[in-house]
């Protein structure tokens, strides 16, 4: 009778330890998760920011040509 216990005291530990750790599994998923959308996130801005600076210096370049074609205007 006193195996008997031993044994189920042993099956009841180690259902406790595993449930930690699928619950320690769990938890790292969820915050790896967490990080995953932080990152889409940032490379959604940063892709944003990206096409805000292309877009400047296309505006840029557009006003550098039209600034020499005056200047030219005014060479002797």
């Amino acid at each position: 009778m006193d195996k008997t216990y031993k044994g189920m005291d042993e099956i009841v530990k180690s259902k406790d330890e595993i449930l930690s750790k699928v619950e320690s599994v769990s938890a790292v998923t969820q915050e790896n998760s967490a990080a995953s959308e932080e990152v889409a996130a940032s490379s959604e801005e940063l892709s944003a920011s990206s096409e805000e600076v292309a877009a400047i210096a296309q505006n840029l370049h557009s006003m550098a040509i039209r600034l020499a074609n005056v200047v030219d205007k005014f060479k002797v």
